[in-house]
């Protein structure tokens, strides 16, 4: 596939990908929704055609569609999918992790373990807006995470500043120190150090885009 048929929206309106539902059986509402989309034989033809000469004979509809090939084992193998799910979202809740959790994830979590989030499902809007990545950028918990990263990288250049003064502050030292290069290493490491003490914001902000810092736990220096 080239970079511009791999977009989902895209694949979705073509009629490429199908959007798996919700749908009752004997009873009971059964999940279906939780695998999200799956391919179809126009995805087959236009893409595997590229690989297959006769790609509908190896991905078949029965194949296209595991429930036509049986309901029963359809029904239990989503089954066996939401209650693990609901199994490992709640230990989130039991050990109180859930409280650690970002936004997005602490409603993905819930829906996992309770079926909904504030009466929301995975499909509402305000559920899906969660992983906007626009407004995970500009979010106040997110901008917490960069300050953490900022302020763990500066204490972990500092331990390194103090590390390295120790060291070549050591009596009889002095040669291991000039192999080592100890005293350039120091002076990297001082500007690195003012560099961000001077522009925290600047270093900040190059952060932007990654996961950065949970603030509550601390984290391993760099």
């Amino acid at each position: 596939m080239f970079l511009d048929e791999r977009k989902p929206q895209s694949l979705i309106e073509k009629g490429y990908l199908e959007k798996l539902e919700d749908f009752e059986h004997e009873g009971e509402t059964i999940l279906g929704s939780r695998l999200g989309y799956r391919i179809t034989e126009s995805f087959v033809i236009r893409f595997f055609g590229r690989v297959f000469n006769e790609p509908g004979s190896v991905f078949t509809a029965d194949m296209l569609r595991p429930e036509q090939q049986g309901l029963e084992d359809y029904v239990d193998g989503i089954k066996n999918i939401t209650e693990t799910q609901q199994k490992v979202a709640g230990a989130y809740f039991e050990d109180g992790s859930i409280d650690l959790a970002i936004p997005p994830l602490k409603a993905l979590l819930h829906i996992m373990a309770h079926g909904n989030w504030e009466g929301k499902l995975v499909t509402d809007p305000e559920v899906r807006e969660l992983f906007d990545r626009e407004k995970v950028l500009g979010s106040d918990w997110y901008l917490e995470r960069l300050t953490a990263k900022v302020d763990l990288r500066m204490k972990a250049l500092r331990d390194h500043i103090e590390s390295l003064e120790n060291f070549l502050a050591k009596e009889h030292y002095e040669g291991e120190a000039t192999r080592l290069g100890l005293q350039k290493r120091l002076e990297i490491t001082k500007k690195a150090y003012q560099q961000i003490a001077e522009d925290p914001k600047r270093y900040a902000d190059s952060l932007v885009g990654s996961i950065g810092l949970q603030a509550d736990c601390g984290g391993t220096a760099e």
